[in-house]
């Protein structure tokens, strides 16, 4: 999970960055009364700024979610991780906890 946020921090960093400069060309576009202007690429500027932040928001969301999938921790989502699973229903007999990964594991299967 840390290895998630660190990325998503960093690509958040990136981007912080990138929403500076493009404050200082705005702030020196008023400044040269060029507002007017510049404003169609400020503005596409700002666009483009969102929706990198939403495509990094949603890849951690992803990898978080196939972070729980992978039950045995060995970096990999696949059958074994419901066979594990299966085998701690087994000795606990957590039904629900079971039933709720089987049915993430099924719906990452679909996508």
């Amino acid at each position: 999970a840390d290895d998630i946020k660190n990325k998503a921090n960093a690509d958040l960093n990136t981007i912080d960055g990138k929403l500076t400069d493009l404050k200082k060309s705005i702030d020196l576009s008023v400044k040269d009364n060029s507002i007017a202007a510049n404003k169609d690429g400020f503005i596409a500027g700002l666009t483009t700024l969102a929706g990198d932040v939403t495509k990094v928001l949603e890849e951690a969301a992803q990898a978080a979610k196939e972070a729980d999938l992978d039950y045995n921790g060995d970096g990999k989502v696949n059958v074994q991780d419901l066979l594990d699973a299966d085998a701690e229903f087994q000795n606990s007999g957590d039904g629900f906890t079971f039933y709720k990964f089987f049915d993430a594991y099924l719906e990452s299967l679909s996508k």
